[in-house]
């Protein structure tokens, strides 16, 4: 699981709900994300800019309507909502 957030360029191992997960931030390479998504791609964001034109199998948290529209209309899984509320509704997924 990777967990996209922030703006930096780089990827840690963070822990969240008890399991070791991947931090990267929004402009870490594609690529570079492909590489420790093993599963679930969760990416926390508030701008359309961020966004992948195939978001298929991307779940994305966020409280930005248009966002959420982008998501939809690209494949991915949208959730209105905090980024704590989001993360604890995902926690059953893998």
């Amino acid at each position: 699981m990777i967990v996209l957030q922030g703006k930096e360029k780089t990827v840690k191992l963070s822990e969240w709900n008890g399991r070791r997960v991947w931090i990267a931030g929004m402009n870490t390479p594609w690529s570079v994300v492909q590489t420790y998504a093993s599963g679930l791609v969760i990416m926390v964001t508030d701008e359309v800019d961020y966004l992948q034109w195939d978001m298929s199998g991307i779940h994305v948290i966020t409280n930005n309507p248009r966002v959420t529209a982008e998501v939809v209309f690209r494949g991915g899984y949208c959730m209105e909502c905090g980024v704590a509320e989001g993360l604890w509704r995902l926690r059953a997924l893998k």
